[in-house]
């Protein structure tokens, strides 16, 4: 039979006890000091992370507010473009072809019939969205008939009425020539619609010349 018999007295085991507890605090005290390093480690390399990708995303911002900026530059020679193409669709909108109306009225003169002057007065304008002018011009033609009003004047009218830019045509004038038995001096007057206009960039400029 044995007997454990403690030769450390009761102050000794105490002691002993309060260093393990100490050893033990100390170890959880570095355990909690070592944890809080490792997480304001991660933080601060979060916190870098995020100031990279800041400074990133700044600089791609002004990348791009750069490039809008020469972008307007760009919009802003289209709207001028487009505003001088809309002025000169609209200067060029009342444009009258005299080239036209001369050579239409040349097949419209018959033979024995020679025009002294021919005048054209604009009357209307074409304002935006109208489709017909009814009078957009006026035109008055002086001549001399050899053989008389008929049928020299009478067919030079009835000719006349037969042009489409052409609308009522009347002889506002008619007068014998002096030594002249048959030949006689006449003027005709006639309202121009809007077959006269040029139509010229009325859609704007072709593309050849843009």
């Amino acid at each position: 039979m044995s007997v454990r018999v403690n030769l450390l007295p009761a102050e000794s085991r105490q002691r002993a006890r309060a260093a393990r507890q100490r050893s033990y605090l100390v170890g959880g005290v570095v355990l909690v000091v070592a944890a809080l390093g490792g997480v304001h480690l991660w933080t601060l390399g979060t916190v870098e992370q995020a100031r990279s990708d800041r400074d990133a995303a700044q600089a791609d911002v002004q990348a791009v507010q750069r490039e809008i900026g020469q972008m307007a530059e760009f919009a802003q020679l289209e709207r001028d473009h487009a505003a001088a193409e809309t002025a000169l669709s609209t200067a060029l909108a009342g444009e009258i072809s005299l080239a036209g109306i001369l050579q239409d009225v040349a097949h419209a003169v018959p033979g024995g019939i020679a025009l002294t002057s021919l005048e054209v007065t604009r009357i209307g304008e074409p304002l935006p969205g109208m489709v017909v002018i009814p009078s957009a011009a006026r035109m008055t033609a002086s001549g001399e008939a050899l053989h008389g009003a008929a049928p020299g004047v009478e067919l030079f009218l009835w000719q006349l009425g037969q042009l489409g830019a052409v609308t009522d045509p009347y002889v506002s004038n008619l007068a014998s020539i002096q030594d002249e038995p048959e030949a006689v001096s006449f003027t005709v007057e006639a309202d121009l619609n809007d077959r006269v206009y040029t139509q010229r960039y009325v859609t704007g400029l072709p593309k050849d010349l843009r």
